[in-house]
């Protein structure tokens, strides 16, 4: 009888799944956007400085034909849905009304011309289509503190080092902090409106100063947009964008997402 040896057996290792893409954000940030979101209608959807893919993964997952588009598309981690390469401060590569929803997930604040940002925005929206804009939230209690004592608002509250190699580019940082006047006259102007204001969260400490200061804010306001205007017109319009200024949500909240709706043609 010969004797045989039994051929080892090999082990075939499956290859690791993918890494899944991480939300570049604060925290509860992309639960606010997501919960702003899920609220729309389903179609297409831009996803504006897409990241890693982590909201056009979940948006696609909920039922949006999501296109996303990104400075550096090899950044992006979601091989089913394709990621466009887009220089966001020139004219984006998509047409006219080509989507339903564009959503830009704290982006606003990395770019140098908010006003070509909300145009193009509202240019590759369709007319009725939604647009969801999150960024973070200068007009707080702390936040205006911190501005009016330091000359730094929390967006971006010390100088920023722009030759430091940790972030790679300048753009990396909070270069232009989004107040919600440029909001509400970048939308107005590109025949969009504001329709609603979400908040990642509350601060504790603009909570509290809230009811010793909210007077203060509400006369001062109101002395300057409505009794200084006299243009009766003007003056009602003042008293829509009043509304959004003295939202006690925006004077206590940390990242503000912007749901807003194009109505028309850019004026």
């Amino acid at each position: 009888m010969i004797a045989t040896t039994k051929r080892p057996t090999r082990t075939v290792h499956p290859e690791p799944p993918p890494e899944a893409p991480r939300a570049i954000a604060m925290h509860n940030v992309h639960a606010a956007v997501q919960k702003s979101v899920a609220m729309l209608p389903r179609g297409s959807l831009l996803d504006v400085g897409a990241g890693q893919g982590a909201f056009s993964l979940w948006a696609a997952e909920q039922g949006f034909d999501v296109t996303a588009a990104d400075v550096d598309p090899d950044f992006f981690r979601v091989p089913s849905i394709r990621c466009v390469r887009a220089n966001l401060g020139d004219q984006w590569p998509f047409a006219d009304a080509q989507f339903d929803v564009v959503v830009a997930v704290e982006v606003m604040e990395h770019v140098e011309n908010h006003y070509h940002f909300l145009r193009e925005c509202s240019r590759v929206c369709k007319p009725g289509g939604q647009i969801v804009i999150s960024t973070p939230n200068c007009h707080s209690i702390e936040s205006r503190i911190n501005y009016m004592l330091t000359g730094y608002d929390d967006c971006a509250p010390r100088p920023i080092d722009h030759e430091n190699p940790k972030y790679g580019s300048i753009y990396m940082e909070h270069i232009h902090p989004v107040p919600i006047s440029t909001m509400e006259l970048g939308l107005r102007m590109n025949g969009c409106e504001i329709q609603r204001l979400a908040f990642s969260r509350q601060r504790k400490m603009s909570c509290f100063l809230l009811p010793l200061v909210y007077p203060l804010i509400w006369w001062r306001t109101y002395r300057r947009m409505i009794l200084s205007e006299r243009n009766a017109k003007l003056r009602e319009r003042n008293r829509r964008i009043m509304k959004l200024l003295l939202n006690p949500r925006l004077l206590t909240g940390r990242v503000a997402v912007y749901t807003c709706r194009k109505i028309g043609c850019a004026a």
